[in-house]
């Protein structure tokens, strides 16, 4: 495992995601990640104290989900939810690997509990950008047992040099493709290719968005200009001496500045991005180290759950102006 993967594990996804590059099949993964545990509908019932003693009220119209081996609750559901188990949902992945189209299973785990579920798939093949500036091409395929949304497939592109997560940004809400809860196996297989082979042509259109963007050469003027976009502050704000801003305002300028200060470094200094330096590939290429690596928050959740997006979206508008 090279280096920028072992920081891409380390210090974004932590025990998030989990290193499954050994395994050869999902269930392989799914062991290793710890995502073969099963889940259950429970009915749900509420115990009351009255002047007449104890009681119990049904919920018929409710059901709990749980997780089997830990009993740890996940959600609680309309009583028609249909549960889907991991093993079920993932389970195309081996047939895309016998087909080629998958080389690998790099990382996988879950959140909340076992509430969502994340795999991440490497697609065989190079990638447009590995000629300048090595990135792995992959698939994010999640999934939830809290309601929370179906199962998805996302473009999702590492760069080599800095481990940088960038999940496919055709769209400022990112490419998203949602795949069908169902109970006909066929029909969920056509549904997971379908998204698959849509996560793929999102993943060739933003390559070459980055290629675009690789062979623009910036002034210094306009990287200043990107810098203040990406973390605007009113001037009048930056001009008023302290001691006459609210707590809130000096707050916004403490975080502009600093943010500011940072992508500032990540563009003129920062050996990540020495390859595209001087170029508008640099000015994005820095955003979304800022926002992986020294942004507040959490950035696992952030970047899993498609909270970054706005932000890198922004700086991929930005950057191609």
């Amino acid at each position: 495992m090279n280096t920028a993967t072992a920081r891409s594990i380390r210090n974004i996804f932590g025990k998030t995601l989990i290193n499954t590059a050994d395994a050869t099949s999902v269930e392989q993964a799914m062991h290793i990640a710890d995502l073969d545990y099963r889940v259950a509908k429970v009915d749900i019932h509420s115990t009351y104290l009255d002047p007449n003693g104890a009681g119990v009220i049904d919920f018929p119209s409710h059901a709990g989900i749980i997780r089997t081996d830990t009993l740890k609750p996940l959600s609680i559901m309309s009583a028609k939810y249909g549960v889907l188990q991991n093993d079920e949902v993932l389970a195309p992945l081996d047939i895309l690997m016998r087909e080629g189209i998958v080389e690998s299973i790099p990382q996988a785990g879950y959140t909340n509990d076992g509430a969502r579920v994340f795999m991440l798939a490497r697609l065989s093949g190079e990638s447009a950008l590995d000629s300048f500036d090595p990135t792995h091409r992959n698939i994010l395929i999640a999934t939830t047992h809290d309601g929370s949304g179906a199962t998805t497939a996302r473009g999702w592109m590492e760069r080599v040099a800095c481990a940088n997560q960038m999940p496919t940004m055709v769209s400022k809400k990112g490419s998203l493709m949602q795949i069908r809860h169902t109970a006909n196996a066929a029909d969920y297989l056509k549904d997971f290719r379908a998204a698959v082979v849509g996560a793929v042509r999102s993943i060739e259109t933003f390559e070459q968005q980055i290629i675009e963007l690789s062979n623009t050469r910036i002034l210094a003027s306009t990287a200043e200009k990107f810098i203040k976009a990406m973390f605007p502050v009113a001037p009048s704000l930056l001009n008023t001496r302290e001691e006459l801003l609210t707590r809130g305002q000096k707050s916004q300028v403490t975080r502009a500045i600093a943010g500011r200060d940072r992508l500032r470094w990540l563009i003129e200094e920062a050996p990540t991005n020495e390859n595209v330096r001087g170029t508008a590939a640099a000015l994005f290429h820095s955003a979304v180290e800022y926002s992986d690596y020294y942004s507040a928050g959490n950035r696992v959740e952030r970047a899993l759950y498609g909270r970054d997006i706005a932000f890198k979206a922004k700086a991929l508008e930005l950057a191609a102006q």
